[in-house]
């Protein structure tokens, strides 16, 4: 089956539809004013093409596509049209390079100029060549119409109903519900649907035209400002507000219904329209077992109070969802209108969703100029996961970062490489999404919330609608905090571009005092992994913690050096004095912690034998005159309480050591007013 396109054949829907009328004054802004909106900067790394695109007018032929029941090679083909305003940057510009795969050129028009001197795309890229030689700032109109024939799902994706997913969590078979077809772009695949420059950093407004037979309906990006039905076809028109890149651009057609929420917006009503199968809109129940998008979708509208309240009004025309299945990812944050894998309607994704949505800030709103700028994106969605937890208090907060904390550590954590020019493992969850998550976080506990959120709305309203590149998100707040303009010549240094995390070898001297404690705390850097620096220059915080009464206490320091001593006052004694690992990013792998006795007084206290292995009994003997008056603890590295004895009628203590798990642990005796520390291993 094929498709002929000519001028002369354009369906209706197509000839009829004028060029950019929609856009009216818009448009003229968009041409007279794109390098404003778009890089102020070009940096090395990124490879600019001598042209910059406007805008995006794809006219699409679905009908007999949604007509179909398969998806062989000849069911898959569709025709189109697209219109590219283009303008170009570099003078003496003779003709522009399009990506473009899958796709058989039929006609191309340049400023209403037929070209007959164009090739069929050549290792992926079309060239179209112009009128004449053009000097920076020409504006230039080239109309594309093509066949797309494409074999496989690949930036376009196309299922039958009824075709077979798999057995879903609660056993039940998972069939496509309705026939189904969409864009799936990122990071480089809308050149497999249309011509296009298909790079982060150049970001263009996109119109959609698709016609579908009636039944079906459409979800895009944009807005759906109109739709015409005619005989047993409607074709829906949907235009972006506000400018994106091409792996941002999405549309999807199949038998939906649609569920509609509202986000009441400081400059007003946001629309939240959702597009699900109508067998999945809602359900009696709620748990796992069935897909239920109401319940799934219930907390958007909050999750865009939370997110505009802390970073910055939610900044597009509309929010929604799509719901696909098969999908190869959990979610995709196109801009205006994310794609979620149909599992998240069975209400156990809260975190994905509050993921995509925070796309629309830290990867729409602001978009990674470069591949190598993804940590940006991901690592800023990823953070906002626990910026939605912090609904529950900081404590849920906390626990979020730390779980994504473990599962870096786990994934290698010293063995990864560094988050920035992942370009061939680009969606490394380890380092791209959850490392990159806490540099979000440590800028955020470094610098204080009210200064770290002020310079994040900063940041977003300087490069809102932009691409940006890692060292202009570090020069922002550079230039935003003046006083730790150094500091941040650092810690991106060591966080971003060098792979790796402290780990703290840490060891306390506690002294009694009026009121008190005095502790030298010794912490030393002991990381050894290839390539991770020796010495990490950071913020650390130390904590030192009373297990009994659950107090700790805080003490932010510098640390520049490699191995460095701090004396904190304590107004309690400590069971354990580490860095803490939820400040700052790092391992403790050696904790010790030592109280002096001036008067040598615990020399008359006995632990043994020591080492303990399983088969003896630990002894801890005390003098004579601490009969019927003195606590035992004996604590992990951890600071947790092993075993906890008092005032018993006796002056020693057994201990099967088959009770202990392997590894050191302190005892702390306190008498009257003294406290006292031994320490033992156990194998």
């Amino acid at each position: 089956f094929s498709v002929k396109l000519t001028s002369q054949e354009l369906p209706d829907f197509i000839c009829n539809e004028p060029i950019f009328e929609k856009k009216g004054e818009l448009h003229k802004f968009y041409l007279s004013e794109k390098r404003t909106i778009k890089n102020e900067l070009q940096t090395s790394a990124v490879l600019r093409r001598a042209y910059d695109v406007l805008a995006y007018e794809l006219y699409l032929d679905w009908y007999d596509l949604m007509n179909r029941t398969g998806v062989n090679p000849a069911d898959r083909v569709w025709s189109a049209k697209l219109q590219l305003s283009v303008l170009i940057d570099s003078n003496k510009t003779d003709h522009i390079e399009l990506d473009s795969y899958n796709q058989t050129i039929n006609s191309i028009f340049v400023n209403g100029t037929a070209k007959t001197n164009f090739s069929q795309p050549v290792g992926g890229i079309l060239t179209v060549p112009l009128n004449a030689a053009c000097d920076s700032g020409t504006a230039v109109l080239i109309t594309i119409n093509y066949t797309y024939n494409g074999q496989n799902d690949q930036g376009f994706f196309l299922y039958p109903k009824g075709q077979y997913v798999g057995i879903g969590p609660a056993g039940d078979t998972v069939v496509v519900a309705e026939r189904l077809a969409y864009f799936m772009s990122e990071p480089e695949e809308a050149r497999y649907w249309m011509p296009c420059n298909d790079r982060p950093y150049d970001k263009a407004l996109i119109t959609f035209h698709c016609k579908v037979p009636k039944g079906y309906q459409t979800a895009a990006v944009g807005t759906n400002f109109s739709t015409t039905v005619k005989n047993d076809s409607v074709t829906y028109n949907w235009s972006s507000r506000d400018i994106m890149p091409t792996y941002l651009m999405h549309l999807a057609a199949s038998k939906y219904a649609k569920i509609s929420y509202t986000y009441k917006g400081t400059a007003g009503n946001i629309p939240v329209d959702c597009y699900v199968w109508p067998v999945d809109s809602s359900n009696a129940k709620t748990d796992y077992t069935v897909y239920n998008a109401e319940n799934s979708f219930k907390t958007t509208v909050q999750m865009m109070e939370i997110f505009s309240n802390k970073m910055c009004e939610y900044p597009h025309e509309k929010y929604g969802m799509d719901a696909v299945q098969p999908f190869w990812a959990g979610g995709m944050e196109h801009q205006t209108m994310t794609t979620i894998n149909r599992s998240w309607l069975r209400g156990t994704s809260e975190s994905g969703i509050a993921h995509e949505l925070g796309h629309q800030w830290l990867g729409d709103y602001i978009t990674c100029a470069t591949w190598k700028d993804i940590w940006i994106n991901e690592g800023g969605a990823t953070w906002t996961e626990a910026l939605w937890a912090e609904k529950d208090g900081f404590d849920s907060y906390i626990s979020t970062m730390m779980g994504k904390r473990n599962v870096y550590l786990g994934g290698g954590g010293q063995t990864l490489p560094r988050i920035y020019d992942l370009v061939t493992d680009l969606f490394n969850v380890y380092i791209t999404y959850y490392k990159s998550s806490w540099v979000y976080h440590m800028l955020r506990m470094h610098i204080g919330d009210t200064q770290y959120f002020r310079t994040l709305n900063g940041l977003l309203n300087q490069y809102k609608y932009k691409s940006l590149e890692t060292e202009q998100f570090k020069d922002y707040f550079k230039k935003d905090i003046p006083a730790m303009a150094d500091y941040f010549d650092i810690f991106f240094d060591q966080w971003i571009f060098k792979p790796g995390h402290p780990d703290f070898s840490t060891v306390s001297r506690i002294w009694p005092k009026a009121n008190g404690y005095l502790a030298k705390v010794q912490i030393s850097q002991v990381q050894k992994a290839a390539g991770v620096p020796d010495l990490f220059k950071t913020k650390i915080r130390i904590i030192a913690t009373d297990t009994l009464t659950k107090v700790s206490e805080l003490f932010e320091v510098y640390m520049d050096q490699k191995e460095q001593t701090f004396e904190i006052n304590l107004k309690n004694f400590p069971h354990t004095i580490r860095v803490d690992n939820t400040y700052t990013l790092c391992v403790n792998s050696n904790l010790t912690l030592t109280e002096v006795d001036d008067n040598n007084e615990s020399s008359a206290i006995v632990v043994s034998p020591n080492p303990v292995t399983n088969g003896e009994n630990i002894a801890i003997n005390l003098p004579e005159n601490f009969k019927n008056n003195f606590e035992i603890n004996i604590v992990d590295n951890l600071g947790n309480i092993i075993i906890h004895q008092n005032n018993f009628n006796q002056n020693s203590l057994l201990i099967p050591a088959s009770n202990l798990s392997a590894g050191s642990y302190n005892v702390i005796i306190k008498n009257n007013e003294k406290t006292f520390i031994k320490r033992f291993i156990k194998y």
